[in-house]
């Protein structure tokens, strides 16, 4: 009886939910999850490019290291972790003061050149 080759899509499938796993438990590093599933990078970055249910689920397990750093920092927030509290206000409290250094936003409508600017080329 003839030994079966495994079918290829099957085998791929098997791969990308190695990468998957790997990667969601290695801070989301496509080096890690490609070492665990063996695959080489460029695989991973093709499948992004050509799987958009591929590309969805790595950009979800990005989403969740996300939260729960997020978490992490609240956790030390409320343990008075100083460190957790200035990150926090110099991130998320810009527009109450909490800045090292100012950021000058100007609408492009506000700009008008007139004579005065002429011959400055």
């Amino acid at each position: 009886m003839p030994k079966k080759t495994p079918n290829a899509k099957a085998t791929t499938a098997k791969h990308k939910a190695a990468f998957l796993a790997a990667f969601s438990t290695k801070a989301c590093n496509i080096s890690e999850g490609c070492k665990a599933a063996g695959i080489g990078r460029q695989t991973a970055y093709d499948w992004q490019d050509s799987d958009p249910k591929f590309k969805a689920d790595m950009a979800a397990c990005k989403a969740a290291l996300i939260d729960m750093a997020e978490s992490l920092l609240f956790r030390n927030m409320t343990e008075g972790d100083t460190t957790a509290l200035i990150f926090f206000l110099k991130t998320q409290a810009k527009d109450r003061g909490y800045v090292e250094r100012q950021e000058i936003r100007i609408d492009p409508a506000d700009i008008t050149i007139g004579k005065d600017m002429e011959g400055l080329n």
